[in-house]
């Protein structure tokens, strides 16, 4: 209770508050650092996903200083979490883009590195960095792998802009050390 009126007096909102010996992927701010696959990443920036009926998701985009990746996390009542990269959409498909242009969508399978992927998700939402409370328009497409461990992400942002990602599905227990900033 005291922390609340601390807190009130301090002028920090009641969603501001974080109990930092408890904190998990939910909890992740800008400037945290966290620990995967033996290494330590950086929050760089933080994203909102306005999925419609009141859901949303967030994104962050971590550093190892050599490496930057995107973790998406997803709280459905549990964790769906993965960590994509940027990928050139030519080195997935070399007409991708221009069918998505002419049909307003991809085709349902994408064979990417010898590996079929089907479309699991399409999706229409909104975006913006929470730094601002600016939201930006787009439709996206999620394609997964027979196993489910893969993925490859497809954003459209307007008439022409086309984004895409490749990654993979990870586990909230692949993740420690949560440090805020």
């Amino acid at each position: 209770m005291f922390k609340k009126i601390v807190n009130k007096i301090k002028g920090k909102k009641e969603e501001d508050q974080i109990d930092v010996t408890n904190l998990s992927l939910r909890d992740l701010r800008k400037g945290y650092i966290i620990d995967y696959f033996m290494q330590s990443w950086e929050v760089k920036e933080a994203y909102q996903y306005d999925w419609g009926n009141n859901f949303f998701s967030k994104e962050y985009l971590i550093t190892n200083g050599k490496e930057k990746k995107y973790l998406h996390v997803e709280d459905d009542g549990e964790l769906i979490l993965s960590l994509t990269e940027d990928a050139n959409i030519l080195s997935i498909d070399k007409s991708l883009k221009s069918d998505i242009i002419a049909h307003d969508k991809p085709s349902s399978t994408i064979n990417y590195k010898g590996k079929i992927f089907y479309m699991d998700e399409e999706s229409q939402g909104y975006f913006r960095d929470m730094d601002n409370d600016y939201w930006s328009e787009f439709v996206s497409w999620d394609f997964v792998d027979e196993e489910k461990k893969e993925l490859i992400g497809l954003t459209r942002w307007g008439e022409s802009e086309i984004e895409a990602s490749v990654g993979i599905f990870v586990e909230e227990y692949e993740f420690s050390n949560i440090v805020p900033a």
